[in-house]
């Protein structure tokens, strides 16, 4: 089932829009049935506060999200680089939707796949160039602070 060779220029973006698109949609069966199997533990139904279920959820879809990019980054030849920046960028992206509920999965859908593939282009024959090389420094800082800002941000409120 894996392709024979990687592709490139178009339809190495149509790829990675098809394995963002499969894992996306298995990630969110899965969450829902990390949701459903956590509401009916015991332990999580005595929780007065309520955060068991959405805590088993959150990691129920990380674990997917990881899980899944990786297998469709083998699958598709788009290798561990696109993989790691879907991941990186899936979880910087959901956690606006999570916080605007607004038309962010429309974001998701037109953002990640497309800036997971530029991020990860590379060619065999050549060295990166030196704004590829920028490029990916200054959209890995980004997500790090996004990331951390939000992870402060959960610890605090």
């Amino acid at each position: 089932m894996r392709l024979k060779e990687t592709p490139w220029g178009a339809a190495r973006f149509a790829w990675g829009y098809l394995g963002a698109l499969v894992v996306g949609m298995a990630t969110g069966l899965l969450a829902l049935i990390g949701s459903a199997v956590a509401g009916a533990i015991p332990a999580c139904r005595a929780d007065r506060l309520g955060f068991c279920v959405p805590r088993v959820t959150v990691a129920v879809a990380v674990l997917a999200l990881a899980g899944g990019f990786l297998l469709a980054g083998y699958l598709t030849r788009l290798g561990p680089r696109w993989a790691l920046w879907c991941l990186g960028l899936g979880l910087v992206l959901g956690q606006v939707i999570v916080e605007t509920e607004l038309l962010a999965l429309g974001w998701v859908i037109l953002a990640l796949p497309a800036g997971a593939v530029a991020l990860s282009f590379e060619r065999p024959d050549r060295e990166l160039a030196r704004w590829c090389r920028l490029a990916h420094l200054i959209a890995l800082g980004l997500v790090g602070l996004q990331f951390l800002a939000w992870l402060l941000i959960l610890m605090l409120f």
